[in-house]
């Protein structure tokens, strides 16, 4: 919510009557990061706004490194083939995924890990500057617990390294404990935590 001298009560009134107009459910996103979250949580949690799923946003350091001898950088629509075959994502999914992917404006790095001539696990990096941001990271479940996640990841840094970036990010959902562990080891730390609180 913008800085002013309007109290919560009124902001949230005004984000409420906007979102009725359009005839949209009023959703707010607080961030562990801004000054007045703690505050403006209870004010929605009293109002009745539950809350929704926690997400961390965790980066680590870059260090130079070589790119995993499995890992192959494909074009958009080959790891779009890709990813459709290990999530299981059917049409009309893939083309909107599609269309999202193909209007960033990053260096962006489409990348899959082959076992033999079979993906079993795919990523997408995007360099903006020297940040370089990790999406859509999935394993295809018969092939996790093998090490494939952690070389995805480490193969997509490598590849943003050669691209510029000094610093990784990603965004994951804080009871995700697999994953956690798997990014802790990678050295990736909590930067902050952002979650939704969802009006009735």
């Amino acid at each position: 919510l913008y800085p002013s001298l309007q109290p919560f009560p009124e902001k949230i009134r005004y984000c409420e009557n906007l979102s009725a107009r359009e005839q949209l459910q009023t959703v707010f996103r607080l961030t562990s990061i801004a000054q007045d979250s703690a505050i403006l949580d209870q004010t929605l949690a009293d109002r009745g706004y539950r809350m929704d799923e926690t997400s961390l946003v965790l980066s680590t350091p870059l260090i130079a490194q070589p790119l995993h001898p499995d890992l192959n950088m494909l074009t958009l629509e080959e790891w779009l083939s890709v990813y459709c075959e290990l999530t299981g994502m059917a049409e009309p999914a893939r083309s909107l995924h599609g269309l999202i992917l193909n209007s960033i404006a990053g260096e962006c790095g489409f990348g899959a890990l082959m076992a033999g001539d079979k993906p079993v696990a795919c990523g997408l990096a995007v360099v903006e500057r020297e940040l370089v941001g990790l999406f859509d990271i999935f394993t295809h479940p018969h092939a996790r617990n093998a090490g494939h996640g952690a070389n995805i990841v480490k193969g997509l840094l490598a590849w943003a390294a050669g691209q510029g970036a000094a610093r990784a990010y990603l965004q994951m959902v804080q009871d995700n404990h697999a994953a956690a562990a798997l990014y802790a080891s990678l050295g990736f730390q909590e930067s902050y935590r952002y979650w939704y609180r969802i009006g009735a």
